[in-house]
């Protein structure tokens, strides 16, 4: 079965295959053209969140606005690395995986989270894969050298 909608990057910005297997324009441009695409997640509200190498996290809202979040060193709500390289939606959350640990980004923030936040030994942050488990309460992180679950009720962060 198809999923409801998929999302490609395209040489000149960011493309939807709807349910009826027609591609539409979601985006012209990125606000980073230079910026390489590393993730794509489809969000609830049907906005389809990019992100990228350098440039931050960029979400495309199906009427064709386009926003983008950025680390800010003076906002501890801010993004906290512009390398965006893994996306997934779940448990009411955005969860970034960026090249400095995991994040999740509810309605106005973002927090740490995962190996960064919550190890007490040194662990490489960099996040290359993140996966939901709503039913089991998990979300799975794959950095480069360390793969866990964090619980996201609990906050707690488990190595498997």
């Amino acid at each position: 079965m198809m999923p409801a909608a998929r999302a490609m990057p395209t040489a000149v910005g960011l493309a939807q295959l709807d349910a009826d297997r027609e591609w539409r324009e979601l985006a012209r441009r990125l606000a980073d053209p230079a910026a390489d695409v590393r993730a794509l997640a489809c969000g609830d509200d049907g906005a389809v969140w990019i992100g990228t190498e350098g440039g931050g996290l960029q979400r495309a809202e199906a009427g064709g606005g386009l926003e983008v979040e950025r680390h800010d060193p003076a906002d501890p709500d801010s993004l906290g690395d512009d390398r965006v390289r893994a996306l997934a939606v779940g448990e009411g959350a955005l969860w970034v995986g960026t090249a400095s640990g995991l994040e999740r980004r509810d309605a106005a923030h973002f927090t740490a989270d995962g190996p960064r936040a919550n190890s007490a030994r040194a662990v490489d942050p960099r996040v290359r894969q993140v996966a939901v488990d709503a039913v089991h309460d998990r979300v799975f992180a794959l950095t480069t050298h360390d793969f866990g679950t964090i619980s996201p009720s609990s906050g707690r962060f488990s190595e498997v």
